[in-house]
């Protein structure tokens, strides 16, 4: 029991959550002096304020919630806090020169699960997750971070029935890793960051019922090898023909292309090809029909 308050007195509370917790202590004494005939609510009431700001504390402070994991039971604690979040994710932290150095996959009853793993500083750097269609999936998106020594133990998936696949992009930027995971179903998923651990995982479990939806035409690329002109040709599209839409996609065979955007008709999508042509574009490109669970075709010009 010592060694336990030695460690509780010395965390390192941080100014956001100290504040946080002397104004939820004030609302609570303001709701029990308004109860006192009803004590035993009052009194869950200012411990369910503590808990929420323990919560945020967990959340806004790395420092804190490494140092509470270090208690008996806290890295359970810390596991259980941590962000879920479905839709866009925006998490981790400033900094430089962080590594992705491995992954994991496993089931766990409905659920799939993939574990990205990094090294190199305490907690996790900049990311943002976006949720992404035709095909159906996530863009992962890895600040700060400089090396990726993890890329020959990308994971085998061809035993799981949810993720379909997980694959890196070409970034033109040398602070920048882009990966993406597609799905085989419509799925519900959630992110877990656990900075005192480097990680994050990506659950998913499949949806009740399939989401309707209708085909699209694809203004795409040929597939290229996994090589830096993909993601000249992105740049290009996006920075010089102002095609905001313009995104980096594997295809079926595992190599890259670049998709100009997606259009409701071919009529539509033929327009904007014979338009591109004219203002000077010189790669070729097809129309592909595609339904938000189908993954791309290779084609080879």
């Amino acid at each position: 029991m010592i060694n336990f308050r030695e460690q509780y007195e010395n965390i390192e509370i941080p100014k956001e959550l100290d504040l946080a917790i002397k104004q939820g202590i004030k609302k609570g004494k303001r709701e029990m002096k308004k109860r006192k005939n009803k004590l035993y609510l009052g009194t869950i009431s200012l411990v369910a304020s503590l808990l929420i700001v323990f919560i945020l504390g967990v959340n806004i402070s790395t420092t804190f919630a490494k140092a509470i994991s270090q208690m008996p039971g806290g890295e359970r604690i810390v596991k259980i806090l941590t962000f879920n979040h479905q839709g866009k994710i925006e998490g981790g932290q400033l900094g430089d020169g962080q590594d992705i150095k491995d992954f994991d996959v496993e089931k766990k009853g409905q659920w799939e699960e993939l574990t990205i793993e990094f090294d190199g500083v305490e907690g996790i750097n900049n990311y943002t997750i976006i949720p992404i269609s035709y095909p159906n999936g996530l863009l992962l998106e890895f600040s700060g971070t400089r090396s990726f020594t993890g890329k020959d133990k990308l994971p085998d998936l061809t035993e799981y029935q949810l993720i379909d696949n997980f694959y890196p992009l070409i970034t033109l930027d040398d602070q920048l890793f882009r990966f993406i995971i597609t799905f085989k179903k419509d799925v519900d998923y959630q992110i877990k960051e656990i900075s005192t651990e480097n990680k994050i995982v990506i659950s998913v479990k499949e949806k009740e019922e399939r989401i309707p939806t209708k085909l699209l035409y694809s203004l795409r690329t040929a597939s290229y090898p996994f090589h830096e002109e993909v993601g000249h040709i992105e740049s290009i599209l996006k920075f010089e023909y102002f095609s905001e839409n313009a995104r980096m996609l594997g295809d079926v065979s595992g190599m890259l292309f670049i998709e100009e955007g997606l259009y409701e008709s071919k009529a539509q999508a033929l327009a904007r090809k014979h338009e591109l042509k004219e203002l000077g574009f010189e790669y070729n490109l097809y129309i592909e029909e595609r339904d938000n669970l189908k993954i791309p075709e290779k084609i080879v010009e």
